[in-house]
């Protein structure tokens, strides 16, 4: 009959889940975990050897700013030999022979002056351009270098093993061949998957025996698959994950053997520089008293300007070998921290 209208309506809701595929999810979830470890540990590396840039230009300020110290005050020590020398020659108490001696070490200190003031200056570029801040500004430094003497390898190595960044990244390394591997096996396993699925119909009709109809209804199921053959894919992937894992476990032996060795190696010059540095002390010391000494001798006529002068560059060189000593230690210091994963936590 014309004018019959009819509508129908068809919806379902299906759900699926896999109740076993040989771990696979699992190892897959797992491997992302270790990513995201790996991602943080790469992080404190980098961050790690950064701060050693920005130390090592900090230390290298430092050094520069106590060097020129300590030649400024060689230039004051020969300002006032010349004027000694002048005033002996201008009253004939003096030869020409010691003014012009005295001259010359005045020029030859004052050209080591300006000499550290570029070194410095160079210095301090160097260190803003680092940190991303203006190469023309200027700013302050410390004149005295903090050492902690009391580093123990009885500590370090422990900490060496446990928290070195490297080695920590060999060995997250290490942890996902073996998740890889773990992969690879699960393909191997036949999947196990349940389904449901909820139906619902309905018709509507102005014609027909059957005006309307409604069913609805809920069903349910059980799937197993297995590759039976895949060109042997799956067994060569196999292979592939277990070369890598023996390889990333080889390299992680192979790392913290490095580790150690590094740590040692660390620790013998952090240990070499603190003697060296208290002997150096002493020999500024012994230098320093000679230089009274002589300077006294000196002006009462009984050493030369030769000896005089000796005394003078003696005691320039060791301040001078003091200070760079003293930065060789702190550095020696701040190795052993980086390698031990503890630099983070040691500095303000």
């Amino acid at each position: 009959m014309a004018g019959n209208r009819s509508s129908r309506l068809n919806a379902s809701l299906d759900l699926q889940w896999v109740l076993f595929d040989g771990f696979g999810n699992r190892y897959r979830l797992q491997s992302l975990e270790t990513g995201a470890e790996l991602s943080a540990v790469q992080s404190r590396r980098d961050i790690e050897l950064t701060m050693l840039q920005v130390i090592e230009l900090y230390l290298n300020v430092t050094t520069s700013a106590q060097l020129l110290n300590v030649t400024r005050e060689a230039v004051e020590i020969s300002n006032q030999r010349y004027r000694r020398a002048l005033r002996n020659f201008e009253t004939g108490g003096g030869s020409r022979v010691d003014l012009l001696n005295a001259e010359v070490s005045l020029n030859q200190d004052s050209i080591r002056v300006v000499e550290t003031e570029l070194s410095l200056n160079r210095a301090k570029r160097n260190l803003l351009v680092l940190l991303g801040d203006d190469p023309s500004s200027d700013f302050e430094v410390s004149n005295t270098i903090e050492i902690d003497n009391r580093l123990s390898l009885d500590t370090l190595l422990p900490a060496a093993l446990s928290q070195n960044a490297r080695l920590s990244t060999s060995e997250i390394e290490s942890e996902q061949a073996r998740l890889q591997l773990q992969q690879s096996r699960a393909d191997i396993y036949p999947q196990i998957s349940t389904n449901a699925s909820y139906n619902y119909s309905r018709l509507e009709s102005d014609a027909g025996q059957f005006t309307f109809q409604e069913a609805n209804g809920i069903t349910a199921g059980l799937s197993f698959s297995f590759t039976l053959f895949d060109g042997f894919r799956r067994d060569i992937a196999v292979q592939n994950s277990k070369i890598r894992l023996k390889n990333s476990r080889e390299q992680r032996r192979l790392t913290e053997k490095e580790v150690q060795s590094d740590l040692l190696n660390a620790f013998d010059s952090y240990t070499t520089n603190l003697y060296l540095l208290q002997k150096q002390q002493l020999n500024v010391e012994t230098a320093e008293l000679n230089f009274e000494r002589t300077e006294i001798a000196f002006e009462q006529g009984q050493v030369t300007n030769t000896d005089f002068r000796e005394a003078q560059l003696n005691l320039l060189e060791t301040r001078q070998n003091l200070i760079s000593l003293r930065a060789q230690a702190k550095l020696s210091e701040i190795d052993l921290l980086q390698l031990s994963g503890q630099l983070l936590g040691n500095i303000d």
